[in-house]
């Protein structure tokens, strides 16, 4: 592989398709190979410093390699996904541990995504801000079991993580949710449909995607300076219990492009609509926060008023409106 000359063959071991590659990765990261297992990389940056390839080899090599698949190839690491959403996410950088507990006194605030298939289940994170602008996604609630109601999904919601009133906690605020009319209702109505609970403080989330995407990718950045002896963090950390949001934090990818046969074509400028539910509610409660209290450029003028943090059901000539 040193020689470029004619017939030269240059053997390439693709790296593992990341859609199944995903729980081998987890099991190292999360030191839970079993006993008899180990795992090896064939590091060409090694090879190279080593003297087993000529640096004018990997130079030449590696000025070819995208600039996305350069650590897959000279370093042996797993195989991302083309066109990844977000290639800043870091489990070294970006997790804490699965034990990990809020302050009672930071700003907590859920989301939800509604969802009732097998292949899109209904999904609901926690979230606490802390005073320094840090946010730390501490739990999840996954389920796609059909056979549950909305009613059912809520209360089991309810029950996981219990949500003060706002005259028990002013740190407890509004979850923010799809637009999906009729679960706002059922969810601003709980206690009329299960006996001892009581409605939950909804409001509809911020949608926009591309500019949702942009500022959940803004807080993953490290750019936060906290000592200047240290280097600088993110502003965005998820407890390791969260295990599908972090799988769909790796995978979450844009359409890729039809680049062969008679009917080649441009991909479609959206996310891929797969496994794509927990980072949905992600981007509901990180942007809707930001959209509130002005943090995003769009919203600057717009101030934060404690009293909007709810949704208003009433009906109206058209069917139902909700006021945000």
């Amino acid at each position: 592989r040193e020689y470029d000359y004619v017939g030269n063959k240059l053997a390439e071991f693709t790296p593992a398709n990341p859609a199944v590659s995903g729980e081998l990765r987890d099991m190292e990261e999360n030191d839970e190979l079993p006993d008899d297992w180990a795992i090896y990389r064939c590091n060409t940056e090694c090879a190279m410093e080593a003297g087993h390839v000529t640096k004018q080899w990997y130079d030449t090599f590696f000025g070819m390699i995208p600039e996305q698949m350069r650590d897959v190839r000279q370093r042996g690491l797993f195989g991302g996904f083309a066109g990844q959403i977000y290639p800043e996410f870091d489990p070294l950088i970006h997790c804490v541990t699965d034990d990990y507990e809020p302050l009672p006194a930071m700003e907590h605030r859920r989301a939800i995504d509604w969802g009732f298939s097998l292949d899109h289940p209904l999904v609901c994170l926690w979230g606490a801000r802390d005073s320094i602008g840090c946010w730390y996604i501490y739990d999840e609630y996954w389920s796609n079991d059909t056979s549950l109601s909305a009613v059912e999904h809520l209360c089991a919601i309810v029950d996981k993580r219990p949500w003060p009133s706002s005259e028990e906690s002013a740190y407890h605020g509004v979850t923010w949710v799809d637009h999906n009319l009729d679960c706002v209702r059922i969810a601003s109505r709980l206690g009329q449909y299960a006996p001892g609970y009581s409605g939950l403080n909804v409001q509809f989330a911020a949608k926009s995607v591309d500019e949702g995407i942009e500022h959940v990718k803004y807080l993953l950045k490290p750019t936060m300076v906290i000592d200047p002896d240290k280097p600088p963090q993110p502003r965005l950390f998820i407890s390791k219990r969260c295990k599908h949001l972090i799988s769909e934090m790796r995978s979450y990818r844009r359409h890729k492009t039809t680049q062969t046969g008679p009917n080649a074509q441009a991909a479609v400028d959206a996310p891929v609509k797969m496994a794509d539910d927990t980072v949905d509610a992600l981007r509901y409660l990180l942007f809707s926060e930001a959209e509130m209290t002005g943090m995003t450029p769009s919203t600057v003028a717009r101030q934060h008023d404690p009293s909007r943090h709810g949704v208003h059901v009433e009906s109206s000539r058209f069917g139902h409106r909700g006021r945000r």
